[in-house]
């Protein structure tokens, strides 16, 4: 792998790893509003918002993580040119 590759395994890596947690807490600074616009306090909209969006959140996360994984295995087995043997003791 020269060095190009290689910083462009460490940047795809590292989006990867901060995509998860930056989409999860997107919605966080509207539960004031989403309180508002539901005639309710933060806490009860955080708690009914919560309950349902947690699921679509990381379905929505899930989802496209997987799909880079499969994509950046198939990258390294062109880039590796094949699979290789393992090794077991």
């Amino acid at each position: 792998m020269n060095r190009k590759q290689h910083n462009i395994l460490i940047l795809v890596l590292g989006s990867l790893t901060a995509i998860g947690p930056f989409s999860i807490d997107m919605y966080l600074p509207g539960f004031p509003a989403i309180a508002r616009d539901l005639c309710t306090d933060r806490q009860m909209a955080a708690g009914a918002i919560s309950s349902s969006l947690v699921s679509i959140f990381r379905t929505g996360t899930a989802l496209p993580m997987a799909g880079m994984l499969l994509v950046s295995g198939v990258v390294s087995l062109v880039l590796q040119a094949g699979y290789r043997r393992i090794h077991t003791v």
